[in-house]
């Protein structure tokens, strides 16, 4: 065996030193940082359903009053979320108040789930094909107090109970949209995720208020 040089030392004890002379020096001051590392003032967040109207919103999911819990999460008041939540606190003891009749009245609740039937396809290729345009959402204006997050593009729902996009599940979408040839709408998704990054700073696990609080492994 060759003998070690006087100098060897272990492999991960340059590293580690780096390490700790990186976080011993002082910090450099903001402005002598470039435009896009400073630190900037983190936009605020939209109120989610649980929080704009948090009685009635523990209420009905108490009660399991829907079957799909997400569907009462995705629901639009009617009305300023305040007074809703005080004409419920008002009426909620009184003989005959009925819960449900309550939500139909002061929300507009999601459509039903879309059908995504298609015609028989000689191959899985075709049938993906026929699936884009019944997946695909269009941007629409923001609503008042409404959980869905605009976005300024179409995009692409995984379908069934989301009515939204998801960022994980887009990554494996785009890659369909682009082996299926519909580069624009890929595009459009890309941009989409761009406008959300403008917009929050990063981009969610859903474009929906709720989901302003995590993300996803990135792709």
């Amino acid at each position: 065996m060759h003998p070690r040089p006087a100098h060897w030392l272990p492999s991960f004890v340059l590293p580690v030193a780096l390490m700790l002379a990186a976080c011993s020096a002082a910090p450099r001051p903001p402005e002598s940082l470039p435009a896009t590392m400073r630190a900037t003032t983190a936009p605020a967040l939209p109120a989610t359903p649980d929080e704009a109207w948090p009685q009635v919103f523990t209420a009905v999911q108490e009660a399991w009053l829907f079957e799909d819990q997400k569907l009462f999460a995705d629901a639009v008041p009617r009305g300023e979320p305040a007074a809703i939540e005080a004409a419920y606190l008002a009426q909620r003891g009184t003989p005959g108040f009925d819960l449900r009749r309550f939500v139909d009245r002061h929300f507009v609740l999601p459509a039903a789930i879309a059908d995504t039937t298609v015609e028989p396809h000689a191959t899985l290729r075709g049938h993906i094909g026929a699936l884009w345009p019944l997946l695909t959402r269009r941007g629409a204006r923001p609503v008042a107090y409404d959980s869905l997050l605009p976005l300024p593009e179409p995009y692409v729902v995984p379908g069934g109970r989301f009515r939204e996009i998801y960022y994980w599940d887009s990554y494996f979408t785009m890659r369909g949209l682009v082996a299926s040839g519909q580069d624009a709408l890929s595009r459009d998704m890309l941009e989409n995720f761009a406008a959300l990054i403008d917009r929050w700073g990063h981009i969610p696990n859903g474009n929906r208020s709720y989901y302003l609080s995590r993300s996803q492994p990135p792709f």
